[in-house]
């Protein structure tokens, strides 16, 4: 997480000098990057000159570099994506075209980017150059990348220097996992996953005091579980769990979704496991009558329950929409860009420009479906309809499973309450789902109980970021 304020920082940093550059008028820069490799030179010079190099991700990329026939020191980079599981990605195939300038063996590497045979979305402004320079220490290698370039507006200004960091910190991670490097404690303890979740249960303490964002963040979790225990029975490989600020959590796979099913089946299933939590929350309570089980209770049987509105990027929008592709991929398409004004409005209503947000990239997303009359997903196998009936139901019993634990909870609860009034913990629990409770209280409860965000977010804007990663990678 600390990398990620960093990060910000200097992208705040670039953008000013940019805008001030805008204004007197853009002038040849030299930007550059240097990173430590816990590797040797050889091994870095390797990778750098490699005819073919892939970098991992959740879609793969890989660059293939091959001489140019009937030229001197002319080479050609083609930039695409890698099949998983025989599977064809949305290919990004991108070729930049250079000329070799300098070449120390071991140390350094130059070149100058022809702009006539390489793609325009690959510069960075006028007379394009960039080069790798490598020094040994003590440390390791330490890897420096430089790109001079006269830039042509702000955004040039911006990719310029941001490509070299994200290039400098893929090789770097390339070559550090090929040598089975475990990354240092503290670089492990400020990363993306542990500081996003550490940043996301102080959001839900601020928000609703520490006792109920404990107990929601271990909703989230288990919700969170369900998706990765579904990740491995459909096949996948699940990569993380991570609590989000304000929002709820996240679950990621290492390999994208290949067929409808898995799509709605591991949306399904984050909920549908989220079903022994909640009943056993509920028969301790029963059991029991303890007020911290009863909140817990209304916890997971709200969050889980309006988790299944058929809205994208909700976890019912994706099993709606993948439970219609099987009747229709234009029904399915149909069907979400509805969702998407109710979404709005359920964001307007509640006061929640978080969601709001993330309903407008679904919406950006549906749009570009829209215009190139593609119903999205059509990278996926569909699933047949016996299939979408059985996830269909089982949406149904999931939905109805939790609408009745928190009535029945609530009920019992009712019963129960002391004529002379409730505990203070009490008042909370009855609160969190009492059809009558304040509405200045329900919005704390609706934006700390977030329901828990898809760990998919919509094709379209996955396959944008692969884009600009691409172009990054290329620096």
């Amino acid at each position: 997480m600390l990398l990620i304020v960093i990060e910000m920082l200097r992208l705040a940093r670039d953008l000013a000098v940019a805008l001030i550059d805008a204004t007197i008028g853009f002038k040849r820069k030299r930007y550059e990057y240097t990173t430590i490799i816990r590797s040797g030179s050889d091994k870095v010079w390797q990778a750098i000159t490699a005819k073919t190099i892939t970098f991992g991700s959740v879609i793969p990329v890989r660059m293939t570099c091959e001489p140019v026939p009937n030229t001197e020191n002319v080479f050609r980079t083609k930039i695409d994506n890698v099949k998983i599981d025989n599977v064809e990605i949305d290919n990004v195939d991108q070729v930049m075209t250079w000329r070799q300038t300098l070449r120390r063996e071991g140390q350094a590497l130059h070149c100058e980017i022809l702009a006539d045979d390489t793609n325009p979305e690959l510069l960075c402004g006028a007379d394009d150059r960039l080069g790798y320079e490598l020094a040994e220490t003590t440390e390791g290698t330490r890897l420096t990348l430089f790109r001079e370039v006269t830039p042509r507006s702000v955004m040039d200004a911006l990719l310029a220097p941001f490509g070299l960091r994200s290039a400098a910190r893929k090789y770097k991670k390339q070559i550090e996992k090929e040598l089975d490097l475990k990354r240092p404690l503290v670089e492990r303890l400020t990363g993306f996953g542990i500081g996003l979740s550490i940043l996301a249960f102080a959001s839900f303490w601020y928000m609703m005091g520490l006792e109920v964002a404990a107990l929601l963040a271990a909703v989230i979790l288990l919700h969170e579980l369900g998706h990765a225990l579904a990740f491995r029975l459909v096949g996948m490989q699940p990569k993380g769990i991570y609590l989000v600020p304000f929002m709820g959590g996240l679950a990621t796979a290492k390999t994208p979704f290949r067929t409808d099913f898995q799509i709605g089946f591991v949306s399904l299933m984050g909920p549908g496991f989220s079903l022994i939590p909640t009943f056993a929350f509920l028969i301790g309570y029963l059991a029991s009558g303890n007020s911290t089980l009863y909140t817990a209770t209304a916890i997971s049987a709200f969050v889980n329950f309006l988790n299944l509105a058929p809205i994208l990027p909700l976890d019912g929008g994706h099993v709606i929409k993948a439970v219609l592709t099987a009747v229709s991929r234009r029904l399915a398409l149909i069907v979400s860009c509805v969702g998407v004004p109710l979404g709005l409005l359920g964001a307007w209503w509640l006061n929640d420009y978080v969601f709001g947000g993330l309903v407008l990239i679904v919406a950006i997303g549906l749009w570009g479906s829209v215009k190139t009359g593609d119903a999205a997903d059509d990278q996926t196998v569909p699933m047949s309809r016996m299939s979408a009936a059985v996830l269909l139901a089982g949406f149904i019993v999931t939905a109805a499973g939790h609408g009745y634990a928190g009535y029945s909870a609530y009920s019992a609860h009712q019963k129960s309450a002391p004529a002379g009034g409730a505990a203070p913990w009490e008042e909370r629990a009855q609160q969190l789902y009492s059809p009558d409770m304040s509405w200045a209280y329900a919005k704390n409860t609706i934006h700390a109980a977030r329901i828990v965000m898809s760990s998919r977010m919509s094709e379209a804007t996955a396959n944008s970021a692969n884009r600009i990663r691409t172009l990054l990678m290329s620096a």
